[in-house]
């Protein structure tokens, strides 16, 4: 009987939130961050200023929401609000 060779997966390493945030912040505009506001409305890639999350970055820019990773992690915002 012929033996088979097992296979083995190499897990890749996921990278930390921070991690994260520092390769989006590498690729952002951070000359140019928006504060952030409700009433705003903000595009994929562009940089943010939260009074209490800090610096973000917008991965998912829908109508009436925004996705945004910050240092500490990832939060949904609204935006486009009267």
């Amino acid at each position: 009987m012929a033996q088979t060779k097992k296979k083995t997966r190499t897990r890749r390493k996921s990278l930390s939130t921070v991690e994260v945030w520092e390769g989006l912040k590498e690729n952002a505009d951070l000359d140019t961050v928006q504060d952030y506001n409700v009433r705003g409305s903000f595009s994929e890639n562009s940089a943010i200023k939260h009074p209490k999350f800090g610096i973000g970055i917008v991965t998912e820019s829908l109508h009436s929401k925004i996705e945004v990773v910050f240092k500490e992690g990832s939060k949904s915002l609204v935006q486009n609000r009267d």
